[in-house]
């Protein structure tokens, strides 16, 4: 085989210095400033340690408000943790009742036991979520009427705005026992939607409810 020549454009110190680069590649973590030949011990420690703190801020998801179907980000535990937990909140009622002089409806006066993730304000009963989205809602409690005649009555309504979501009726006759209620209702909410526990008297009689606890969830 003829011998053949192969002409370079760089000088010899500029081969010596390639050759070193190739000799002498860092095995140091890549930075932004960087340049020339890497081994692949460098590249193994670099995306072997990757943490929050390599990606563009634009790429994470911090917050579970931003998540969508179509999202392409990636997300922080913090913020699978927030879209994810289950967050709870309960409200109770005193032992009370209703007056037999007149037909009345009335808003039970809930009043917060918990709400450690602040999903929601109640102010005379009235339960105002903190946030749009889906929840659940439910009423756990003892009701009873003090009337002789069946077409006299109290519904107990769990109510979104001024809409009944459920309606249960409560109809002793004369026995004067108390029903116990157990009741789930789902629903989306938006703006400044309301949630409350509604007693839709039908007839002057005397009603009393005792027991009375409320759920309310906001659901992933």
């Amino acid at each position: 085989m003829a011998n053949e020549t192969y002409p370079l454009s760089q000088t010899a110190n500029e081969v010596q210095l390639a050759l070193d680069s190739v000799i002498a590649a860092p095995n140091n973590a890549l930075s932004s400033t960087q340049t020339g030949l890497v081994t692949g011990q460098t590249v193994f420690n670099t995306t072997n340690n990757l943490t929050t703190n390599n990606f563009n801020p634009t790429t994470l998801v911090e917050s579970d408000d931003t998540f969508s179907d179509s999202d392409d980000k990636i997300p922080t535990c913090g913020a699978i943790t927030a879209h994810t937990f289950t967050k709870i909140a309960t409200y109770v009622t005193p032992e009370g009742s209703g007056s037999s002089s007149s037909e009345q409806d009335i808003t039970l006066p809930l009043i917060e036991d918990t709400d450690v993730h602040n999903i929601a304000s109640v102010s005379d009963g009235v339960i105002t979520p903190t946030s749009s989205g889906l929840y659940m809602l439910t009423l756990n409690g003892d009701f009873r009427d003090y009337d002789a005649s069946s077409s006299e009555f109290v519904n107990v309504c769990i109510r979104k705005n001024t809409t009944n979501l459920t309606v249960t009726e409560i109809n002793n006759v004369s026995d004067g026992k108390y029903i116990s209620v157990s009741v789930t209702a789902t629903f989306t909410i938006a703006g400044s939607d309301n949630i409350s526990i509604f007693l839709d008297e039908v007839g002057k009689i005397t009603f009393r409810y005792r027991n009375v606890q409320v759920t309310l969830i906001k659901l992933p």
